[in-house]
């Protein structure tokens, strides 16, 4: 019984010393520290702002504003149907990078459609699972002709 309650307390202490070591080295604050403000909070405290600015303006310039927003709004989707979005170079390493792993995923997200290309490599990459990896390995070159636009 004394080797095991020694055992209990020696894994207990092995347990919580770092916790307590961190406890003894945490610095103590001052009162001349600044405390941290919760980003919640600040971000809360602009949108309050913004809404009473907006609602002190008159009919006209609220329409105007509405306008210009659906106007903006109008932009992002146009950008995000032209696939602007996004930095063209991150999006074709990543594509490429994705040919290799997925193909027919590749192939969809570069093409946004279920086109015959996508079949083919979901039919290329399932004998995969059968043995057969030099199939799978046609799918990705035919995904990385598609991320590339040779086809």
């Amino acid at each position: 019984m004394k080797k095991l309650s020694i055992l209990i307390t020696t894994l207990l202490v092995l347990a919580f010393a770092p916790v307590m070591f961190a406890v003894a080295t945490e610095p103590l604050k001052t009162s001349t520290e600044k405390p941290v403000t919760n980003p919640d909070l600040a971000a809360q405290a602009e949108l309050e702002k913004a809404v009473a600015e907006f609602n002190g303006l008159n009919k006209k310039e609220k329409k105007s504003r509405f306008k210009e927003v659906k106007k903006m709004i109008k932009d992002l989707k146009a950008d995000k149907k032209a696939g602007r979005l996004m930095d063209a170079d991150t999006n074709l390493i990543l594509l490429a990078i994705l040919a290799i792993l997925l193909p027919p995923l590749a192939i969809y997200l570069k093409e946004r459609a279920l086109t015959w290309k996508f079949w083919v490599s979901l039919i290329l990459i399932l004998p995969i699972f059968f043995g057969g990896w030099y199939l799978w390995l046609a799918a990705v070159i035919l995904a990385l002709l598609v991320v590339f636009d040779a086809i």
